[in-house]
């Protein structure tokens, strides 16, 4: 099972990122209930231990944004 810190597993974070890609951090935060700083934490390491990631991140202009593999493929 993956990670659950602050009762949220990454597959309702990977979720939550699926639902509203383009995807705001704070967004996807209000969504499953956690801080900004805890969903952007949370979802680099999703990103960061997946050879091709289920979400990844991008600027839009000075916006980061989390996008959704099934939506977008990965850089």
């Amino acid at each position: 099972m993956a990670a659950s810190k602050g009762g949220v597993t990454d597959e309702e974070l990977i979720e939550a990122v699926k639902e509203h890609t383009p995807a705001g951090t704070s967004e996807v935060a209000e969504h499953v209930a956690l801080s900004r700083q805890a969903a952007d934490n949370r979802l680099r390491q999703i990103e960061g231990r997946h050879a091709t990631p289920p979400v990844w991140s991008t600027k839009i202009g000075p916006t980061k944004v989390w996008l959704h593999a099934d939506h977008v493929a990965p850089r």
